[in-house]
């Protein structure tokens, strides 16, 4: 059984769910149900994007690389106010998608 994603979903590639859980491990706010919604989110979006698997390959790794040099701009201590907005917001996405919310 594959996830449907609301029509919002559908302007966020692979590249954007991974940036966001790139976020999420950065901040400290990894959990079993963020880690869920995250594999049911890039899951439902790769398959309704009909993506090959280097496609999705190489739109996972431009996730990383923009959350990596993201959380290298902050300097020390900008991660906070990051982690506090957009870190908060993925995870709960992440819920959401989780619990059917998404």
């Amino acid at each position: 059984m594959s996830l449907v994603l609301p029509a919002a979903a559908d302007t966020r590639s692979p590249r954007h769910i991974v940036y966001d859980y790139a976020v999420t491990s950065y901040c400290g706010l990894l959990t079993p149900e963020v880690e869920q919604g995250f594999r049911q989110e890039l899951a439902a979006v790769t398959e309704q994007n009909g993506l090959t698997p280097e496609e999705a390959k190489e739109l996972r790794i431009a996730g990383w690389v923009d959350a990596d040099r993201e959380w290298s701009n902050r300097g020390l201590g900008g991660f906070r106010a990051w982690c506090a907005s957009d870190g908060a917001a993925a995870a709960e996405r992440f819920r959401g998608v989780t619990r059917g919310q998404r």
